[in-house]
């Protein structure tokens, strides 16, 4: 009975973080992505950069996509906050269970060098984002 209650409040204290995060540093997330349109950071430079404090991972793309790591994760799994004027990212939900295959394209679950498992949409063209 208890973990009938524990895991839907794990899911709501950590999309509560999630959001506070995001609107924590939705400023600094939108002057890296006005920065990025405009070209000022070279999106052939396959890891992380950083713009005044702010660490972000761009996608050539087009369309051109930009990442914001979240702290945490472990090896090779990570969450963080995707900026996609397309919202093509929503398509990530998962594993096909009949083929065991994302159900997303590879188009976009190969975004940022990894593999997008799922997305929940935020606000605007940002998307909170789990990766494997």
């Amino acid at each position: 009975m208890a973990l009938a209650f524990a895991l839907p409040v794990m899911w709501a204290v950590a999309w509560t973080f999630d959001w506070a995060s995001f609107l924590n540093n939705r400023s600094d997330y939108e002057e890296v992505v006005r920065l990025a349109r405009e070209g000022r950071f070279d999106a052939k430079v396959r890891e992380y950069q950083e713009h005044d404090g702010t660490t972000f991972m761009l996608d050539e793309g087009p369309p051109r996509r930009v990442a914001f790591p979240m702290p945490g994760g472990f090896l090779d799994n990570w969450s963080g906050v995707i900026y996609d004027p397309t919202g093509e990212v929503m398509l990530a939900d998962g594993f096909d269970s009949e083929t065991g295959e994302f159900a997303a394209p590879e188009r976009i679950t190969k975004l940022f060098y990894g593999d997008i498992v799922s997305c929940r949409h935020m606000l605007g063209s940002f998307y909170n984002c789990s990766f494997t």
